[in-house]
């Protein structure tokens, strides 16, 4: 899990975590990480790309391992999506990651990683508009301005449609092994 999208609470400096589980935060890699840089300023027009950024944060093994989601526990299939050109973080590594996890520890359900080449962020259900490469961040403590998603707007408007159709067939068939 890689950051923290919630500003701190009151009378803790922390930022919040943005996954939690049994509502406590989990940790994640960029917290007590050795390898974290600063955050390119921002230039104003000017997309950021935060894939590179963590990159390098995974140079942290103990970081990594400290912020590792153990997929393998999950009861039920996996199914990962992914764009080579996602720009907001690296989906398809940490996809890559997680499905030697699953492989390793002999997963006893489905799972599979749809990458597609060219590919951005903004992965998506069909049908609905799929234009946007760029988008004006949230309101996140240390993320803000124009961040580049990745991709063009018809590569990334294929792969959603395909994830989609992938998708339904992957949960019938996984549906279907169940008995």
């Amino acid at each position: 899990m890689f950051w923290p999208l919630g500003l701190s609470e009151e009378g803790n400096a922390r930022p919040c975590a943005s996954w939690t589980f049994r509502g406590e935060p989990l940790p994640y890699l960029q917290e007590n990480n050795d390898s974290v840089e600063p955050i390119p300023p921002e230039q104003p027009g000017k997309p950021r790309a935060f894939t590179p950024i963590y990159l390098r944060h995974l140079r942290d093994k103990r970081a990594v391992e400290r912020s590792t989601i153990p997929v393998e526990n999950t009861n039920g299939p996996v199914l990962l999506v992914s764009g080579t050109d996602d720009q907001m973080w690296p989906s398809p590594v940490l996809a890559d990651i997680a499905m030697r996890r699953l492989e390793s520890h002999h997963f006893r359900f489905p799972f599979r990683h749809l990458k597609y080449e060219g590919a951005g962020h903004v992965i998506m259900l069909p049908y609905g508009p799929r234009t946007m490469t760029h988008i004006i961040s949230l309101n996140v403590e240390g993320v803000s301005g124009l961040l580049y998603q990745g991709g063009t707007p018809g590569i990334n408007a294929e792969a959603g449609a395909d994830a989609w159709r992938q998708m339904l067939q992957f949960f019938e068939a996984a549906d279907k092994s169940r008995g």
